[in-house]
């Protein structure tokens, strides 16, 4: 790939793995009149079967986000849902209580709170 003065490129590969572990991968290098004038650091990729993000919730709708319903029962039980703590309103989960388990659980935790 040629970039011009001031140019910006981003690009995306995939990869495809056969198996779990850690393998070394080889990054770009910026080449000049035929010399190479910096390289990207190799770093260590680690793959695994199932990615976990634990992501920092700022907002209750970032929660929603992630439906993760086991996540949102732990914000009933331990936020100010009362304050509009994280944004919450009852009214963004009205669409989950269509689930039965789910709906019950909701109501367990409102009764014991």
């Amino acid at each position: 790939m040629e970039l011009k003065e001031y140019q910006t490129v981003k690009t995306t590969i995939s990869f495809y793995f056969p198996e779990t572990g850690k393998f070394a991968h080889y990054p770009s290098d910026v080449v000049v009149e035929d010399k190479v004038v910096t390289r990207a650091k190799i770093e260590i990729l680690e793959v695994v079967k199932a990615l976990k993000v634990e992501a920092e919730i700022a907002k209750f709708s970032d929660l929603l986000e992630q439906n993760r319903l086991t996540d949102v029962l732990k914000f009933l039980e331990t936020e100010n849902l009362y304050g509009n703590a994280k944004g919450f309103a009852f009214q963004d989960i009205f669409y989950l209580l269509k689930d039965k388990e789910f709906f019950l659980s909701v109501i367990e935790i409102l009764r014991k709170r």
